[in-house]
C-alpha cells in the first residue's frame, strides 16, 4: 500500500544521498534517494511530499 505524506526538508546529503525531514507529528524522517540530481535544487524548510509504499514478502514451500 502507498502512503504519501507532507514533510519538511530539515537537511540534504548529497553524498549519501538522502534528504533528512520533520514530518507529521513532529517526527524526524531521513529517507535515501536513488539519483541525486532529483534533491539538488532542494533546500531546507521546502514542502515536499513523500511516498512510500509499505510491502509484506511472504515465502511459500511446496508440501513434503
Amino acid at each position: 500500500r502507498d502512503q504519501t505524506v507532507t514533510v519538511i526538508v530539515q537537511g540534504i546529503d548529497l553524498t549519501a544521498p538522502s534528504v533528512t525531514a520533520e514530518g507529521p507529528q513532529k517526527r524526524q524522517y531521513t529517507f535515501r534517494v536513488r539519483d541525486k540530481s532529483e534533491i539538488q535544487d532542494l533546500k531546507v524548510g521546502d514542502r515536499v511530499d513523500v511516498t512510500y509504499t509499505e510491502a509484506l514478502l511472504v515465502r511459500a514451500d511446496r508440501a513434503q
